[in-house]
């Protein structure tokens, strides 16, 4: 029995050029976590 596998079961929309929402959104939590630690 063969099966196919996908091969991109999630691929998230890219909004700033490689960036994902979800890296984007970590991205800016850290720097706006950074700005309010300084």
């Amino acid at each position: 029995m063969r099966f196919e596998v996908p091969q991109f079961i999630e691929v998230e929309d890219k909004i700033f050029g490689p960036l994902t929402w979800r890296q984007f959104l970590y991205l800016s939590g850290g720097l706006g976590m950074a700005v309010v630690i300084f």
